[in-house]
């Protein structure tokens, strides 16, 4: 448990924990597949790194801006906290030979939107269309809660 310091210098906040995985779009959730939707999560001071992977059983018409929801804790709403994360172990996806798929954590939210990166054309939020219904990633991202 926290316990507050005046010394700016002394750790007083140190968690551990996991956290359910759910992916979803504009317009509603996807079917998550019951054994593979697993986060985790360390958080020290105002850090949070998260890990998770999922594997969905389907679309369920999920609707565009496909998203990871319930981080465990909310990005916070400073300036430059709206960060690009890594994804990799990609597999089910239909996208273009040569794109890659990278993440954002909006100011405010607990959801890490992915976006999906042409080296020509530039970035765009990931739609349905290129998430099958068997789809799977593993991802980790660390972000600010204050």
């Amino acid at each position: 448990s926290a316990n507050p310091s005046a010394d700016v210098n002394t750790l007083d906040n140190y968690e551990e924990g996991t956290w359910t995985v759910q992916v979803s779009g504009a317009s509603g959730n996807a079917t998550m597949h019951g054994s593979y939707k697993h986060g985790e999560y360390v958080k020290i001071g105002a850090v949070v790194h998260c890990t998770g992977y999922f594997t969905i059983d389907g679309t369920n018409s999920c609707g565009d801006t496909i998203k990871v929801d319930n981080l465990p804790f909310t990005n916070g709403g400073q300036i430059g906290n709206h960060n690009a994360q890594p994804v990799a172990g990609l597999g089910g996806l239909n996208i273009t030979a040569g794109h890659s798929i990278i993440g954002n954590i909006d100011t405010g939210t607990t959801s890490l939107f992915f976006r999906v990166n042409d080296d020509a054309g530039g970035s765009s939020a990931m739609s349905e269309a290129e998430l099958s219904d068997d789809a799977t990633m593993s991802f980790s991202c660390s972000y600010i809660t204050v």
